[in-house]
């Protein structure tokens, strides 16, 4: 009895289904855990008490807030941090160095940034100074020198410089000792001069400064060796620094700096980096005795430790999941968005189809309904149909008997249409390729007609200013970053209403020309620049490309919004490229954004491929991206075209017009007119924006220079 009643329970679970379950939540907490960053950070710095350990200190305090578990390990031999950090048998995730003369610190890092200048500080023994004072690095030959340890990165700064001045041990006794021994060595009297690099507000540099027997050299010939040291910098430290009451230096010191950076294991989880490059932020956003405030930390971006996500970040600041959600819900939520926006867009994309679908086959009902009982009530009252009315219910009819077709009846149509097309294309002498139709004058004529109406109209009923009523924040931003903030020149190709142009003006000097086919468009971009000091820096061009100026006039040009894509053919738009590329100073930059074919219109886009495919499509949609579409605005019907781009076609047409692409974005996730509505958007579309592959983007946004 017990027996059967187990085996009855046990049918009903199913293990089938259990097995599955388990499964599936064994593959998502694997996926979860995959992705999850470390708890533990591992730093690799200098000795307890230098500027390295310090700062080290600094960022624990910091990071451990984000509830990591920071550990520091100090290093004699400074010059092996690098190596430390890029063998991963070590488990090391950031260190410093300094320099790096000679790019030894192996592969397998990234840099995330440089922290501070260090300089180097020279003491010389007060009583040696009045016989034999040191004037450059020269001077010291023949001396008794104290020096970083040998195997320190400091010291590897050092001996270039010694090198050039001709100084090594032959002819000079060095001593290669720890920072605590050297201080001590040089405060006693036992050494006559002492080399340190360390941070320009070193307790220890000042109680050097300050002691009586010994002196703080100026040394020469500084801009000399920065010419020929490319990473040491030319600083002074001023006067009275370290003492104001005793002016400690008496004057001015000019000095050599080291510039130090902080490197990292190429594979650190997203939340890590992110909350590392928070903590040196913070530590080093503030002045030092020889920098400014906000100089540091900075990113150049060159060089083979260059990375993408560093670089982001100092350009955008922290992307919003990692700065608002907790660092393994946000590690998640990066790994996978962009895979589930693909799915996103895919299903987005069916469901706009079968929705059509379902609601042209709810339309057809209705109407049918609609004509059963107008039918039935003529017949009741003795009246005839009318031919008119006759031909429409049986077009009706035929519609409906379309709606029952089987698979097989399509696919014999198919084939048949298939066959039609057969002899045409037997006649072409043996050509089966399809060969792309060329450009069509006309077309594109008309094309560019259709769109000036289309946009007057737009803007004379404000329907534009209404949609659109300001710039997206995330192209404002970097086009600041890529040029606008210090271009002499810009010219706004399509430029609209001026969204773009005004911000642009209020953050730069430039002199901009303002270029578009609609006159209402300019007409609001002059109403917008009346009685404002602006105008004076501005030009507006109404469909006159004579009037652009002359070749080489600009060293910004934009094209936003779609602009390229509103031209027809993909000749007319080669053409126009490279007509703007003429207009571009040689180090100048072209920045445009058009819509991506994968995110918009997919109901167009699959009706202009089946009039291709049956040779029904007439120009310009007879070019595979090409669509029109209708929108009402303000009780007006507006016909827009566009041609939707992929990455690879973008790319093409600008290298067919002269140009390299720099670099491509998604402009926006969600359509243009929900970002430019609504902060709270804006915000949570910038940072999934960040982080999608270009080509999902509502919109592609590119960077391109002239070669």
């Amino acid at each position: 009895m017990h027996t059967e009643a187990m085996s009855r329970l046990f049918t009903r679970i199913r293990p089938t289904r259990i097995l599955t379950r388990v499964v599936v939540l064994a593959v998502i907490a694997y996926a979860v855990l995959r992705v999850l960053p470390p708890a533990h950070i591992r730093i690799a710095a200098g000795p307890v008490g230098g500027s390295f350990y310090q700062a080290a200190l600094d960022y624990k305090r910091i990071v451990e807030r984000k509830g990591y578990r920071v550990d520091i390990v100090p290093f004699h031999n400074t010059d092996e941090i690098g190596a430390r950090v890029a063998d991963r048998s070590r488990h090391f995730d950031i260190g410093f160095v300094a320099g790096d003369p000679d790019g030894t610190h192996g592969d397998g890092l990234i840099s995330l940034g440089q922290i501070q200048l260090q300089p180097i500080f020279l003491f010389e023994n007060r009583r040696l100074a009045q016989a034999h004072p040191i004037h450059t690095f020269a001077d010291m030959m023949g001396m008794t020198v104290v020096l970083p340890p040998e195997r320190s990165v400091t010291n590897h700064a050092l001996a270039s410089v010694f090198t050039l001045s001709g100084i090594d041990r032959r002819n000079t006794h060095i001593e290669f000792l720890p920072l605590d021994q050297g201080i001590a060595l040089l405060k006693q009297g036992r050494c006559d001069a002492g080399l340190f690099i360390l941070g320009a507000d070193s307790a220890l540099m000042a109680d050097l400064a300050k002691d009586p027997d010994l002196v703080m050299v100026p040394l020469e010939q500084q801009q000399a060796l920065a010419k020929k040291l490319p990473y040491l910098t030319e600083v002074s430290l001023p006067a009275g620094i370290f003492d104001v009451a005793r002016n400690v230096p008496a004057q001015a010191v000019p000095m050599l700096a080291s510039t130090i950076s902080v490197v990292a294991r190429d594979d650190l989880p997203p939340a890590t980096t992110y909350a590392l490059l928070e903590a040196m932020r913070e530590v080093h956003r503030g002045s030092s005795y020889v920098s400014g405030a906000g100089e540091f930390p900075r990113y150049d971006g060159l060089g083979d430790q260059a990375d993408d996500r560093v670089d982001d970040f100092y350009r955008r600041g922290t992307p919003w999941i990692f700065s608002h959600l907790p660092p393994a819900v946000a590690s998640v939520i990066d790994a996978y968005l962009t895979p589930l926006l693909a799915f996103w867009v895919l299903a987005s994309a069916m469901a706009t189809i079968v929705e059509f679908e379902r609601v042209r086959r709810v339309a057809l009902m209705t109407s049918a309904r609609g004509a059963l009982w107008w039918v039935r009530r003529r017949t009741r009252g003795g009246n005839t149909l009318s031919r008119p009315a006759r031909g429409a219910i049986a077009r009706l009819e035929r519609a409906m008997e379309r709606e029952d077709r089987s698979i097989d009846s399509m696919l014999h149509e198919l084939r048949e249409a298939m066959q039609m097309r057969a002899p045409a294309a037997q006649a072409k002498a043996g050509h089966v390729a399809e060969v792309e139709p060329a450009p069509l004058p006309q077309a594109s004529g008309r094309i560019a007609h259709e769109m000036r109406r289309t946009y007057d109209q737009y803007f004379s009923n404000d329907g534009y200013r209404r949609r659109y009523p300001r710039p997206n924040a995330g192209t404002l931003d970097h086009l600041l970053s890529n040029g606008a903030r210090t271009a002499t020149r810009i010219l706004d190709f399509g430029c609209g209403n001026g969204r773009y142009s005004l911000a642009l003006l209020e953050h730069s000097h430039a002199q901009l020309t303002a270029y578009d086919i609609s006159a209402a468009s300019l007409a609001e971009f002059q109403r917008n620049l009346a009685g404002t000091a602006l105008q004076d820096r501005v030009t507006l061009v109404h469909d006159d490309l004579a009037k652009l100026g002359a070749p080489a006039s600009y060293d910004l040009i934009l094209m936003l919004f779609g602009v390229l894509s509103h031209i027809g053919a993909r000749a007319a738009r080669i053409e126009m490229l490279a007509r703007l590329r003429g207009l571009l100073r040689d180090d100048g930059r072209l920045i445009l954004s058009v819509p991506s074919v994968y995110r918009r219109r997919p109901w167009e886009l699959l009706k202009c491929a089946l009039a291709r495919r049956l040779r029904r499509a007439a120009a310009p949609q007879d070019e595979a991206g090409n669509i029109e579409f209708t929108r009402h605005v303000g009780g007006h019907r507006l016909t827009f075209f566009y041609h939707l781009y992929t990455l690879n076609e973008l790319r093409t047409e600008l290298a067919a017009a002269g140009f390299a692409v720099r670099e491509f974005e998604a402009e926006s996730v969600l359509p243009e007119w929900c970002v430019t509505q609504w902060n709270i958007v804006r915000r949570i579309d910038q940072c999934i924006a960040a982080r999608i592959a270009p080509a999902l983007g509502y919109g592609i946004r590119v960077l391109a220079v002239p070669v």
